[in-house]
């Protein structure tokens, strides 16, 4: 033993992401908000965290999401 304390390595989580481009091949990248624990004040691409599903259910899921509130002018709210 060398005395010198090893932190318990933690699970990563499984994470989706995906570039979306526009008509003219231009990048959607969305900033994360300051409250964010990781990379907080960051531009970064749509994705999340998989929780309780399929990663691919995860990544439609977060695409819609952007798309709905870039569609509704940044309100964050849903149409209907």
């Amino acid at each position: 033993m060398s005395g010198v304390a090893v932190a318990a390595e933690q699970p990563r989580p499984d994470v989706v992401g995906a570039v979306v481009l526009n008509a003219k091949g231009r990048a959607f990248v969305q900033l994360r908000s300051a409250d964010r624990e990781l990379y907080p004040n960051t531009w970064d691409v749509v994705g999340g965290k998989v929780k309780n599903c399929a990663p691919g259910d995860t990544l439609i899921r977060d695409v819609v999401a952007a798309a709905l509130f870039v569609h509704n002018g940044s309100t964050g709210e849903t149409p209907g």
